[in-house]
């Protein structure tokens, strides 16, 4: 998804200006800690880094949510100890929220087995959706002004234009440098657009971008140019699969519409590798067998 890569740039370029704000205290960003998180289900941007503050040196990592789920709060669990585990310090989580519905994910997990067999583990979760934009502006931080438009659940449901139209007042008129102001604008967009009706952001997009050029930012360029990137990508997928579908009716016959799913799915290599060798198979179940093999194990099986 084009928007992930550039919340994730939000989040690590607001990540020292979040901790500040959720705790009130003077935390620096020394370095940030690198992490392969992609078992997450629902792979919205996370971010973790080294940082010095009132209690000395720890590790922190924050991670963004829009969907109530009972398995994102052992998620947390799982990366809290793949952080310690690498940086054995203290650890600051946050779960920052900006779902449509109420939070109601567990912030915590214990349990008493026996004696030295135990668990108490917890960590922060800030709903969005219950701060008031107010809250955000009197913090007087240029970089908190992204999160505007999903902060107030309730405004911006009842009167969704009028909440992104303050959101990005707020943005243009502030002491951000023009450059700065389409960074955010655009920033504040994508994140919108997982809580806001398609047809509204893009046509809130069309009456910002006549006020401040956002085609002018770099981000704006780097979206574009991904976008162009992603769609021809998929025009290869398409032609790939209609071509090894073709194929395969010629060499087995007729193909069950549950098996032609299974092809659909595939991604572009491994359509490219079925492709090379579709004279490996004697019959469609092979394929089958084949790609539950490279799926679970990652590994071609032939």
């Amino acid at each position: 998804m084009i928007s992930i890569s550039f919340l994730s740039e939000l989040l690590i370029d607001n990540a020292e200006a979040l901790v500040q704000y959720l705790t009130g205290q003077n935390y620096q960003n020394i370095s940030n800690l690198s992490f392969d998180f992609s078992e997450q289900e629902n792979p919205l941007p996370t971010v973790a880094f080294i940082m010095k503050g009132p209690e000395g040196t720890m590790a922190c990592h924050i991670e963004f949510q829009n969907r109530n789920d009972s398995t994102i709060t052992y998620q947390m669990l799982s990366h809290a100890i793949k952080i310690h585990q690498q940086t054995k310090k203290p650890l600051k989580q946050f779960l920052i929220y900006f779902g449509k519905n109420e939070v109601s994910i567990e912030s915590k997990i214990n349990y008493f087995g026996s004696t030295g067999q135990h668990l108490d583990y917890a960590f922060q979760i800030v709903d969005l959706g219950v701060m008031q934009q107010e809250e955000i502006l009197q913090h007087n931080n240029p970089n908190l002004l992204a999160f505007l438009p999903v902060v107030d659940r309730h405004s911006y449901k009842e009167n969704p234009i009028e909440h992104l139209s303050r959101s990005a007042d707020a943005i243009i008129h502030s002491s951000l440098p023009i450059h700065k102001k389409r960074e955010v604008l655009l920033q504040t967009l994508l994140l919108a657009g997982y809580v806001y009706n398609p047809e509204l952001i893009i046509q809130f997009l069309a009456e910002v971008d006549e006020l401040i050029k956002l085609e002018e930012s770099l981000t704006y360029q780097l979206i574009v140019k991904k976008g162009e990137e992603l769609g021809e990508e998929r025009g290869q997928k398409k032609a790939l699969t209609e071509t090894l579908l073709r194929q395969l009716t010629i060499r087995f016959g007729k193909l069950v519409p549950a098996f032609t799913e299974l092809i659909e799915k595939q991604d572009y290599n491994t359509l490219q590798i079925l492709a090379d060798r579709i004279f490996d198979f004697e019959k469609v179940e092979e394929i089958e067998k084949y790609l539950v093999g490279y799926s679970c194990h990652g590994t071609q099986i032939l």
